[in-house]
């Protein structure tokens, strides 16, 4: 008796060691909290600009000790951007399609790495990035920390428009240019 005893121990034990360790959760950005601009160069002057509405989730296991990121997506609203200058913004919207394609969009298809350094993490992950209905793959590399299942990811990323088949937007019938390289900075957190 005390042998079959085991046997089904050992078989409820073997059938749930799929479901051990894996609870994943969901975590939603925090608007609030989270930051994130454009920079870029033009003839005249660097430029910033504001993403003042984005939302996003990110699911996996968000404790200390071997973090897991298995998805995420950020929405950024196109109509949201704003620099504080009514006629770049109107070329921004325009060069980004803002009526055909009203989001900017990141969707992880890959986590690379996340390696600990002493209370923060490096993460390097790997995703679809669109713009203006043009969609790339690219790395993205950022330090995060992680703690009381709170994600905290902060870093930058550049990339040339030209790449997404936007145009860089000039004004002054084009005596003005901006540059076609962008940087995208970001400070997100995930609660």
């Amino acid at each position: 008796m005390k042998r079959n005893n085991r046997i089904f121990t050992i078989i409820l034990a073997l059938s749930l060691l799929p479901f051990i360790g894996i609870a994943q959760e969901t975590l939603k950005v925090d608007k609030a909290n989270s930051e994130v601009t454009i920079t870029g160069t033009s003839t005249l002057h660097d430029w910033e600009i504001d993403v003042n509405e984005f939302s996003g989730k990110a699911e996996g296991k968000f404790q200390a000790e071997e973090p897991q990121i298995s998805a995420a997506k950020l929405s950024f609203q196109v109509a949201s951007f704003e620099s504080g200058k009514n006629a770049m913004d109107k070329n921004v919207y325009e060069a980004l399609e803002k009526e055909d394609h009203p989001e900017v969009t990141f969707e992880l298809k890959d986590t690379q790495q996340i390696q600990s350094t002493t209370d923060n993490y490096d993460i390097s992950v790997v995703g679809d990035l669109t713009i203006a209905g043009q969609t790339e793959e690219i790395e993205v590399t950022m330090t995060g920390e992680i703690k009381e299942n709170q994600l905290k990811v902060k870093g930058s990323k550049s990339f040339k428009m030209s790449k997404f088949d936007v145009d860089p937007p000039t004004v002054m019938f084009g005596t003005i240019k901006t540059g076609d390289k962008v940087t995208v900075h970001f400070s997100i957190i995930y609660n």
